[in-house]
């Protein structure tokens, strides 16, 4: 990795466990800033910075500290517009399950470490008349319907999709399997539900916007890091000389929980598998691999 990944990297370890981390002396905040800005993780810049004891560039506080102030502005808006939605559907007996950023934002350190442009909620289409006047009633426009999704917007508070269906209808391999959803859900008080905990890894993706930002992804407390690749763990990504393997392949495996390998082959193609697509990929506990030495499936794995 080069200093400019090194120091983000760090920057945002330090504001998601909080503690101090030292960054190159010549890091060049500069590019920091226009990544930071592109991937949406300016206030985990600022904070890591802070937790540091850093001593910014004037300008470069300024901008981190605008940004900070923003995000925990529009943050502060989001989840106050979600929990007046939530209570509202509990008390009209509505049934409904947060998805993705909606979930995540509550488990970081700080819910403005984690932007969000809109939030995402699971509802019963059989309960969509009822969810109409109360949507209307919280300030709501409904702006348009999709194939999975019926978009409202209350301008100033939040965007929301509520998901008639976790997959779309036209994928329909994968719809067939996953159907609406709700066969998945668990309850989690009042009319809220929550994803089973197998089928979690959903929101895993979420965290693929800080890994393309700062090429992997820092270890959250509760969180596996589950990683996809095309290529064979002990056979390309671990033997030198091969294509995939490259300076920072060492790096990247050692913060990966769970690795699924292999390329997707279309004759052994299988929807009924968990976190693959064809027989021949794997699960692999890279914990355990790298403890024994020997690829070790993940003892979870249920099919």
């Amino acid at each position: 990795m080069d200093k400019l990944q090194t120091g983000i990297i760090g920057l945002v370890k330090s504001a998601l466990t909080g503690e101090a981390v030292a960054i190159p002396a010549d890091f060049d905040w500069n590019a920091a800033l226009k990544t930071g800005k592109k991937h949406q993780i300016l206030p985990m810049l600022c904070e890591g910075a802070a937790n540091s004891g850093i001593d910014l560039p004037p300008e470069t506080a300024q901008t981190l500290e605008t940004a900070t102030a923003v995000h925990l502005f529009i943050s502060q808006n989001q989840l106050y517009a979600l929990d007046e939605i939530y209570k509202a559907f509990d008390e009209s007996g509505i049934d409904y399950m947060p998805l993705k950023g909606a979930v995540l934002k509550r488990i970081y350190p700080k819910p403005e470490l984690r932007p969000m442009s809109d939030a995402d909620i699971l509802i019963r289409q059989t309960q969509y008349g009822q969810i109409r006047p109360v949507m209307a009633a919280l300030g709501y426009t409904e702006v348009l319907e999709s194939d999975h999704e019926l978009v409202w917007d209350r301008k100033g508070a939040l965007h929301l999709e509520l998901h008639k269906r976790l997959i779309p209808s036209y994928n329909k391999d994968y719809y067939a399997y996953y159907g609406d959803g709700w066969r998945f859900a668990q309850e989690a008080g009042g009319c809220r539900y929550a994803m089973r905990d197998d089928i979690v890894a959903r929101n895993y993706a979420e965290l693929e916007k800080m890994r393309k930002a700062v090429g992997t992804v820092p270890k959250i407390e509760l969180v596996l890091i589950l990683c996809y690749t095309g290529f064979r763990l002990e056979d390309e990504l671990l033997r030198d000389g091969s294509y995939p393997r490259c300076e920072v392949t060492d790096a990247l495996l050692a913060c990966i929980d769970i690795l699924v390998d292999g390329r997707f082959v279309k004759e052994l193609k299988d929807i009924s598998l968990q976190f693959r697509g064809s027989r021949n990929q794997r699960v692999i506990d890279m914990a355990c691999t790298r403890e024994t030495g020997q690829v070790t499936i993940w003892e979870k794995l249920r099919r």
